[in-house]
């Protein structure tokens, strides 16, 4: 992707490449591609746990489109999220499948209905900072 606006702050330059990057394409494709990439498991081999909060951060985001990143990283499919009651809702069902599995309390934190809530653009960003 372009670098449209050198010279401006780090995540002023990404969301201007993202927005004229889907400007000029018509559609997400290349937005897609860059999680894809950034998502990568093999890419936090030495942090772990990092892979897992910056997972959650960004599929918190993208409820709302209808997107999820598995374990593997790769993007799929989930029914979009229409209301906080919906989200809420689903934060619940994965706390309690989280807790009936055991899953490390640190996991469970993430586990609440502003997850859905944040800005897609910035949960890609945080999933990039330190990729």
């Amino acid at each position: 992707m372009a670098d449209p606006t050198p010279g401006i702050t780090k995540w002023k330059r990404l969301h201007n490449a993202f927005v004229k990057r889907q400007k000029d394409s018509g559609n997400r494709r290349a937005i897609l591609e860059f999680i894809r990439r950034a998502m990568k498991p093999e890419r936090y081999a030495k942090t772990p746990d990092r892979f897992e909060q910056l997972r959650a951060n960004l599929n918190r985001a993208v409820a709302f489109s209808g997107l999820a990143v598995d374990v593997s990283g790769q993007l799929y499919c989930v029914d979009r999220a229409e209301t906080i009651s919906d989200a809420q809702r689903r934060a619940d069902e994965l706390r309690v499948d989280l807790t009936t599995r055991g899953v490390h309390p640190d996991v469970l934190r993430f586990c609440r209905a502003e997850l859905v809530a944040d800005n897609y653009f910035h949960a890609v960003l945080e999933a990039t900072k330190n990729a």
